[in-house]
């Protein structure tokens, strides 16, 4: 079906995300890496994810997820195009005319972009200096705004070097045809482009000597706010001009500013659908007001009028003030109705009182009642003194206002229209409830297993086609801003609790996997699995979510291996293990850290892993779902990744702090997190879930003993260059047999869910819900629970090993105790030869060393004392007056019984294991394999060269 070319555009832009696309080229670090484009030493280029574009800072090419394919793959924007619908597996069809006309609007872009880069390139010291000075504006806002200076040059550097049409440059308004002749449309002004998504889609000229008018924009219709990517925030700013924006945004606030001398446009208000609250922040004179309250009424209760000192633009007041000072402005700011009541004397004559309250109570006709009457009786009758019977009065104003005709109400806000929309919500049969944290939320007809928020864009679009194929009209923000708090208050007063999941639901020992096709679930019981599309569960739906395909029955998950570049059979029991207990969505899940050099397929196995388990929309990469994400800038990014994603598979890290791995180890064990919605509010926007967290790195990032304890370190060895295979032929092979091993994993869960009940462990291991849910898993896929649990025992060797060599405190005990079989004594004692060891060896103190002081030294000793347990070296501690005793003492045990399980089963087939773990495949065809064999031997000593090198300082 043909569609409209800039729906289509929309569409595939709002379901890409571009780090998604940029991480399969460039490896990124927190959204920075070195450009392709070009060759640098040190990283230029950045990818914005909330604008959802890319620039170079070195290069200055920029633009957003099309244009990124563009310059990467060498391709015209409607074969990028087509490659990003087909990744998302979205049909392209255009009629002739409509490609014509996307490709000159796509040019008309390039032309602004290149143009914006030029006069950025322009842009001289003196201005510079004049915008640094003057205007105080940092070297990195200059940058990322692409001021630049229009002096000569532009038509030939577009028509000359760059070969752009100039009729194109003359219809996009920086070139102009005067006397005949071709010229530059700007000249000597700073130049200000507008940024959306990357792409530059207006550009304004600021004059520096006096030239009228002080502001020239290129001709044609502003269609656009400047720096409309920031209403993607549920708080943002609104500033008079330009300057003042950037020194909002510079300042660290979301901010937009009104472009042009046509102010604020009706049509923008649905730009805002987004926004919670919109604080307006023009010039303190006459006109600022007056603009400032005309926004107000186009955003209702949502704007809040922030009133500056006089005299003080916003880019004066931040000369002047601090950020805290402007925070307390914020938070004073008042509502439309609270600001004009405030303009009325409260000594108001009552005779007068009427007509001065008339435009405010018209603004109260768009309010529910509920929200009139708090108005009427907090905040009207108390100032003005009014009696019951003058608020009568009032109300019958009101009803007289709400009565008169519909040419009064500019934004369609009527009463009977809002009424309309939720008969017309409810008549269609949309659910509404409530979640598990009382956020209402809302499922429609045609996606019956989905949940949507019922403020979602979503639910806006549905609601908005259906009035729409009634009454060929669309719907103002303001309008479903009414039907939104309605529905709510629906929600909240039937009370209606449905729990959410993601993904994966479990109850009553039943799982319900989701296919991401809106309709139909599998259903996996002790019995087996089926797919059905009557199911009572409900689903969150997120962007990255790619649709599962439909399982097939015969499959045999033992063939997921040939996939896997692993060599060690522990490592393959521990992964393919791993793979059916990661769909037990109520357990906390041993976490799968892959570690080996470049070139080692790490990511290729957890890409296998994700496409099976939560497949994820991975841009261009051609395992199309296998999506890993990057580092996070901070913990709250973190814990939106993980809120978001079933599978929070973090690819290619080189360092965990302290922070990552304890929120890492939070998220693992189901502890919850919490973040506030606005600054300018209490709420909390609240993440509980168990996720499942796996990473890969070059080396073992993990050092914090707590998150080792969690988990399956697996080792990958380098494929040598002549057994590799390309990735497009890899995952085409892989695809095909997709649905066969989806149906082999549903096999193993149902029988790991037959198994479990009647599994007992005689031991139980660290994590040991996940180790039985595990260890059934391998009694299902024909091997024993003693295999699992020996191979399991020799992760937790690798643990303690890797926690030892992670921990300068531990290392130092250890030797110390080498020709000791105990030692007792005060702790201070203790801190004192084993400092003087640390000192001897030069080894470092402090955070990441040897503790400071002598009452930081229990603390270390605890993070690692089951480590030591493990190695023979019991630690206790016992409090003796003002100081504590400390006992080391040497056990003698076997290793490989610390953590190994001895198991019973009340079920006889439990020891009828037909394939053992020896009979695991070793020898594969695809490329990823290994070639040369991993030793299977554990490391249970420390580090032999660190503890020698102490024995020399000692």
């Amino acid at each position: 079906m043909e569609i409209n070319f800039r729906d289509l555009i929309e569409k595939i832009r709002e379901q890409t995300d571009i780090v998604q696309v940029v991480s399969q080229y460039i490896d990124l670090k927190n959204n920075k890496a070195l450009c392709m484009l070009h060759e640098e030493k040190h990283p230029s280029f950045s990818v914005n994810p909330k604008g959802q574009y890319f620039y170079c800072f070195s290069c200055h090419a920029g633009g957003d997820v099309f244009k990124f394919v563009e310059l990467v793959e060498k391709v015209t924007f409607i074969e990028a195009l087509k490659k990003l619908a087909n990744q998302l597996g979205v049909p392209v069809s255009f009629i002739p005319e409509d490609q014509a006309q996307m490709e000159e609007e796509r040019i008309i872009g390039d032309i602004r972009s290149e143009t914006a880069k030029f006069y950025h390139l322009s842009l001289t010291p003196e201005v510079k200096n004049y915008l640094i000075k003057e205007r105080g504006f940092t070297d990195e806002i200059i940058s990322s705004s692409q001021i630049g200076y229009a002096g000569w040059g532009l038509k030939e550097y577009l028509i000359d070097q760059l070969k752009f049409p100039p009729e194109l440059c003359i219809k996009t308004g920086v070139l102009k045809e005067k006397d005949g002749k071709v010229q530059d449309y700007f000249y000597k002004r700073i130049i200000f482009p507008n940024l959306k998504h990357g792409r530059v889609v207006h550009l304004t000229g600021r004059c520096i000597d006096g030239t009228e008018p002080k502001y020239l924009h290129i001709p044609g219709e502003i269609k656009h706010l400047y720096n409309e990517d920031a209403l993607t925030n549920k708080e943002v700013y609104i500033a008079e001009g330009i300057p003042d924006c950037l020194t909002a945004i510079q300042n660290g606030y979301a901010a937009v500013a009104i472009l042009g001398s046509g102010g604020f446009k009706e049509e923008y208000i649905s730009k805002f659908s987004r926004c919670e609250r919109v604080n307006i922040c023009l010039d303190p004179d006459s006109s600022g007001l007056d603009g400032a309250l005309a926004i107000a009424e186009l955003l209702d209760l949502r704007a809040r009028i922030v009133e500056l000192p006089k005299g003080l633009d916003l880019n004066d007041y931040f000369k002047k003030y601090s950020n805290e000072d402007f925070g307390k402005l914020v938070a004073s700011a008042k509502n439309i109705v609270k600001y004009k009541l405030d303009l009325i004397p409260t000594n108001t004559d009552k005779t007068e009182l009427p007509q001065l309250l008339l435009p405010i109570l018209k603004l109260l006709v768009r309010l529910d009642k509920a929200t009139q009457e708090s108005y009427l009786s907090y905040d009207i009758k108390p100032r003005f003194g009014l009696r019951n019977t003058d608020i009568d009065g009032y109300r019958e104003i009101i009803r007289t206002e709400q009565s008169k005709s519909k040419l009064d109400n500019q934004f369609d806000l009527d009463e009977s229209i809002s009424e309309k929309l939720v008969e017309l919500t409810i008549n269609n049969g949309v659910e509404i409830y409530l979640d598990q944290f009382d956020e209402p939320h809302l499922t429609l007809p045609e996606k019956p297993l989905v949940s949507f928020p019922i403020n979602s864009s979503s639910f806006r679009r549905w609601l908005s086609g259906r009035y729409y194929s009634e009454e060929g009209k669309g719907i103002s923000g303001e309008t479903f801003s009414v039907v939104i708090s309605t529905l709510e208050g629906k929600a909240f007063q039937e009370n209606r609790i449905m729990l959410l999941f993601n993904r994966v639901a479990m109850i009553d020992n039943i799982i319900y996997y989701d296919l991401g096709d809106d309709k139909k679930v599998v259903k996996i019981t002790a019995e087996g699995w089926e797919i059905i599309t009557n199911c009572h569960i409900r689903f969150s739906r997120f962007k990255h979510q790619s649709p599962q395909v439909e399982p097939k029955p015969g499959g045999d998950l033992h063939e997921i291996l040939k996939y896997v570049n692993l060599s060690s059979k522990s490592d393959l029991l521990l992964y393919i293990t791993y793979l059916p207990t990661a769909l037990i969505p109520n357990i906390a899940r041993a976490m799968p850290t892959g570690t080996g050099d470049q070139g080692s397929a790490k990511s290729t196995a957890f890409r296998v892993g994700r496409c099976l388990i939560d497949p994820s929309r991975a841009g261009v990469h051609p395992s199309i779902s296998g999506n890993l994400l990057g580092p996070p800038k901070d913990i709250a990014e973190l814990a939106q990744n993980a809120n978001h994603h079933y599978c929070l598979y973090l690819d290619n890290l080189s360092y965990l702090s302290e922070e990552l791995s304890d929120a890492l180890a939070r998220f693992i064990t189901g502890i919850g997190y919490s973040k506030r919605k606005l600054y300018s509010n209490d709420e909390d926007i609240l993440f509980n879930q168990i996720v499942a967290v796996g990473i890969t790195g070059i080396s073992l990032v993990v050092q914090k003993p707590d998150l080792l304890d969690r988990s399956l370190i697996l080792r990958f060895n380098r494929i040598p260059d002549d057994r590799r295979e390309d990735e497009t032929s890899f995952w085409a092979r892989f695809n095909e047999e997709k649905p066969l091993l989806l149906g082999a994993l549903f096999d193993v869960v149902s029988q790991m869910l037959k198994i479990v009940p009647t599994l007992k462990l005689s031991k139980k291991p660290r994590m040991a819900d996940y180790a039985k849910y595990a260890a059934a898993a391998a009694m299902a896929l024909g091997s024993t629970a003693d295999e699992f649990l020996a191979a399991f025992s020799e992760n937790v060797s690798r643990q303690n090993q890797a926690a030892i060599e992670a921990s300068v405190t531990a290392q130092i005990i250890l030797t110390f105790m080498e020709d000791k079989p105990e030692w007792i004594g005060s702790s201070s004692d203790l801190y004192t030869l084993l400092r003087q060891m640390a000192d001897n060896a030069k080894l470092p103190i402090g955070k990441t060393g040897f503790p400071k002081a002598s009452n930081w030294l229990w603390r270390k000793i605890i993070e690692v004392r089951p480590n030591l347990t493990a190695l023979g070296l019991l630690v206790s501690r016992d409090e003796e007056s003002s100081n504590s005793i400390i006992a080391l003492k040497k056990t003698v045990q076997d290793s490989k019984n610390t953590a190994t399980a001895a198991t019973d089963s009340t079920n006889e087939d439990d020891n009828m294991a037909t394939m053992a773990a020896s009979q695991l495949p070793l020898d594969r065809d695809s490329s990823t394999d290994i070639t040369s064999k991993q030793s299977e031997d554990s490391d249970t000593e420390p580090s032999v060269g660190f503890i020698e090198s102490l024995k020399k300082k000692e």
